[in-house]
């Protein structure tokens, strides 16, 4: 419900307090979104709801609740160099477990969580911390390094593959393997450059998603389909005042999670962060492309959220976007409030 609230409150223009007052009161949830779409216009008018307004927020809603359905089906594997990005010492095993999986939760279902480390080394993790870790579902790989280097590194890549391997090929109901192989993401945390270039080749399959979790937001990040650091994505740690990072390249597919920017900030955007709208926009006419060239605005700034939640969580990061792309002629908009509809332009 409260994911539900916070999408309706991203849209441009938002919900109204009103509207969101009865959607509560309605209580709508993946529970009551089941019944038709009738009955839930019905219960959102009973309460004091325009026609016109229960029948489109009871659209989006069953289109955000499709959305997220098709996106959690998706199976995810983690694997986590732990030898590379070790646990902190102020936080536990099941701490630092519970905001792995929360952050790419909305990228797919985890499904395989394996951790890689050399037991050997005492300072990599402490024991509680493997106990924790190992308690909430997570694969302890103890990779024995044997005076050798990279051991883990390819131990590791040879899950990965295995593990796509494992996970995309789909049956058809004779029996035989399907063309069609079903969406499958994989999450790396790593701050080794060295699996830049597996990063880049599983680009090529449009079925196989990769999502980076590192310090590093150079060469891993550009090779990834979504980059979130891990000081302040996974961590929830701030920026330090006097560190500058490099504001994300949106004119990539690579989204960098960026920190938010202020207000002030936000009207002299630069017009590459237009750029993302088209990413977007081309993310979401994949997956519902309508004749007319013309998509929901909503379906856009889902995609923009979940392409980085770090950089576009932000309901008014997304609507200054929005705005600069505008300013700037990337994209027509049309439609009135709750039904707004963008399409980029020069496309028929």
């Amino acid at each position: 419900m409260e994911d539900l609230q916070e999408y309706m409150l991203s849209l441009n223009p938002p919900i109204s307090e009103a509207n969101l007052e009865i959607m509560r009161r309605v209580d709508l949830n993946p529970r009551t979104l089941r019944l038709p779409k009738e009955e839930i216009v019905k219960a959102l008018t009973e309460e004091g709801m325009s026609r016109i307004s229960a029948l489109d927020i009871a659209t989006t809603a069953l289109e955000y609740l499709q959305l997220q359905e098709d996106c959690r089906s998706h199976p995810l594997g983690i694997f986590w160099d732990i030898e590379n990005l070790r646990i902190p010492k102020d936080i536990s095993g099941d701490v630092i477990s519970d905001l792995l999986k929360r952050a790419v939760r909305p990228m797919g279902n985890p499904v395989v969580c394996n951790a890689y480390f050399d037991s050997s080394d005492k300072a990599t993790i402490a024991p509680v911390k493997k106990q924790k870790l190992q308690q909430c579902g997570w694969n302890l790989m103890d990779v024995a390094h044997c005076f050798k280097k990279e051991v883990a590194d390819k131990v590791i890549i040879v899950d990965i593959l295995l593990f796509i391997l494992d996970h995309t090929a789909r049956v058809s109901e004779s029996g035989s393997e399907s063309s069609d192989r079903q969406p499958v993401t994989v999450c790396l945390v790593s701050d080794d450059n060295d699996f830049s270039y597996l990063l880049a080749k599983l680009k090529a399959y449009s079925n196989v998603k990769t999502v980076i979790i590192s310090k590093n937001r150079d060469l891993l990040a550009q090779n990834a389909d979504v980059s979130m650091r891990w000081d302040v994505d996974i961590l929830k740690r701030p920026v330090l005042p006097n560190a500058q990072p490099a504001p994300p390249d949106l004119s990539r597919l690579t989204l960098h999670a960026a920190p938010i920017p202020s207000p002030q900030r936000r009207a002299s955007a630069p017009s590459t962060e237009a750029s993302a709208v088209v990413q977007a926009r081309a993310a979401a006419d994949r997956e519902s492309p309508e004749k007319s060239g013309y998509i929901r605005k909503s379906l856009v700034g889902l995609r923009l959220r979940e392409m980085n939640p770090g950089a576009f969580g932000d309901k008014e990061v997304r609507t200054a976007i929005f705005d600069k792309a505008l300013a700037d002629g990337i994209i027509f908009q049309e439609g009135s409030r709750g039904n707004v509809s963008v399409k980029l332009i020069g496309r028929r």
